[in-house]
Protein backbone atom coordinates (compact mmCIF):
# COMPACT_ATOMS: atom_id res chain seq x y z
CA UNK A 1 0.00 0.00 0.00
CA UNK A 2 1.11 3.52 -0.70
CA UNK A 3 0.93 6.44 1.73
CA UNK A 4 -2.46 7.74 0.55
CA UNK A 5 -3.98 4.26 0.59
CA UNK A 6 -2.78 3.68 4.15
CA UNK A 7 -4.23 7.00 5.29
CA UNK A 8 -7.54 6.24 3.55
CA UNK A 9 -7.67 2.85 5.22
CA UNK A 10 -7.04 4.31 8.67
CA UNK A 11 -9.72 6.95 8.00
CA UNK A 12 -12.32 4.20 7.60
CA UNK A 13 -12.00 3.38 11.31
CA UNK A 14 -15.64 2.53 12.10
CA UNK A 15 -15.93 0.35 8.98
CA UNK A 16 -12.65 -1.39 9.82
CA UNK A 17 -13.77 -1.96 13.41
CA UNK A 18 -17.15 -3.36 12.36
CA UNK A 19 -15.61 -5.75 9.84
CA UNK A 20 -13.00 -6.96 12.29
CA UNK A 21 -15.57 -7.42 15.06
CA UNK A 22 -17.88 -9.36 12.74
CA UNK A 23 -15.05 -11.71 11.77
CA UNK A 24 -14.04 -12.39 15.38
CA UNK A 25 -17.67 -12.76 16.45
CA UNK A 26 -18.13 -15.41 13.77
CA UNK A 27 -14.97 -17.18 14.83
CA UNK A 28 -15.98 -17.10 18.51
CA UNK A 29 -19.47 -18.47 17.86
CA UNK A 30 -18.02 -21.22 15.66
CA UNK A 31 -15.57 -22.26 18.37
CA UNK A 32 -18.31 -22.09 21.02
CA UNK A 33 -20.48 -24.36 18.89
CA UNK A 34 -17.74 -26.96 18.77
CA UNK A 35 -16.78 -26.64 22.45
CA UNK A 36 -20.40 -26.70 23.65
CA UNK A 37 -20.79 -30.08 22.01
CA UNK A 38 -17.72 -31.41 23.85
CA UNK A 39 -18.73 -29.96 27.22
CA UNK A 40 -22.28 -31.27 26.95
CA UNK A 41 -21.16 -34.65 25.63
CA UNK A 42 -22.94 -34.26 22.32
CA UNK A 43 -21.78 -35.75 19.06
CA UNK A 44 -22.68 -32.65 17.04
CA UNK A 45 -22.02 -28.90 17.34
CA UNK A 46 -24.62 -26.52 18.74
CA UNK A 47 -26.87 -25.41 15.88
CA UNK A 48 -27.80 -22.03 17.39
CA UNK A 49 -24.16 -21.03 17.81
CA UNK A 50 -23.43 -22.14 14.24
CA UNK A 51 -26.32 -20.02 12.93
CA UNK A 52 -25.02 -16.97 14.84
CA UNK A 53 -21.55 -17.64 13.43
CA UNK A 54 -23.01 -17.76 9.92
CA UNK A 55 -24.79 -14.41 10.40
CA UNK A 56 -21.60 -12.77 11.64
CA UNK A 57 -19.65 -14.24 8.69
CA UNK A 58 -22.21 -12.85 6.27
CA UNK A 59 -21.80 -9.41 7.86
CA UNK A 60 -18.00 -9.60 7.61
CA UNK A 61 -18.32 -10.59 3.94
CA UNK A 62 -20.67 -7.66 3.28
CA UNK A 63 -18.14 -5.21 4.75
CA UNK A 64 -15.68 -6.02 2.01
CA UNK A 65 -13.79 -2.72 2.25
CA UNK A 66 -12.97 -3.17 5.94
CA UNK A 67 -9.32 -3.73 6.85
CA UNK A 68 -7.60 -4.78 10.03
CA UNK A 69 -4.07 -3.63 10.82
CA UNK A 70 -1.75 -6.42 11.83
CA UNK A 71 1.00 -5.76 14.36
CA UNK A 72 3.49 -7.02 11.75
CA UNK A 73 2.72 -3.91 9.71
CA UNK A 74 0.19 -4.94 7.09
CA UNK A 75 -3.56 -4.81 6.56
CA UNK A 76 -5.78 -7.84 6.06
CA UNK A 77 -9.40 -8.00 4.98
CA UNK A 78 -11.70 -9.50 7.64
CA UNK A 79 -14.24 -10.23 4.89
CA UNK A 80 -11.64 -11.93 2.70
CA UNK A 81 -10.10 -15.37 2.52
CA UNK A 82 -10.14 -16.07 6.27
CA UNK A 83 -13.89 -15.44 6.40
CA UNK A 84 -14.50 -17.54 3.30
CA UNK A 85 -12.71 -20.49 4.89
CA UNK A 86 -14.61 -20.01 8.15
CA UNK A 87 -17.91 -19.68 6.26
CA UNK A 88 -17.29 -22.98 4.44
CA UNK A 89 -16.50 -24.69 7.75
CA UNK A 90 -19.69 -23.33 9.31
CA UNK A 91 -21.79 -24.40 6.33
CA UNK A 92 -20.29 -27.89 6.48
CA UNK A 93 -21.07 -28.23 10.19
CA UNK A 94 -24.60 -26.84 9.75
CA UNK A 95 -25.27 -29.34 6.99
CA UNK A 96 -24.06 -32.20 9.18
CA UNK A 97 -26.19 -31.00 12.10
CA UNK A 98 -29.26 -30.72 9.85
CA UNK A 99 -28.75 -34.19 8.39
CA UNK A 100 -28.26 -35.67 11.86
CA UNK A 101 -31.40 -33.92 13.11
CA UNK A 102 -33.47 -35.26 10.21
CA UNK A 103 -32.18 -38.78 10.79
CA UNK A 104 -33.06 -38.63 14.48
CA UNK A 105 -36.42 -36.92 13.90
CA UNK A 106 -35.44 -33.61 15.57
CA UNK A 107 -36.38 -30.17 14.29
Amino acid sequence: MKGNEIADTFNRGPLNDAGTCAYYKAKAYYEWALKAANVLGRDKPDKEFLEEAKKACELARALKHARCFNTRGFFWAPGGAATETLFRDIETKLTKVSVAAKQSGEK
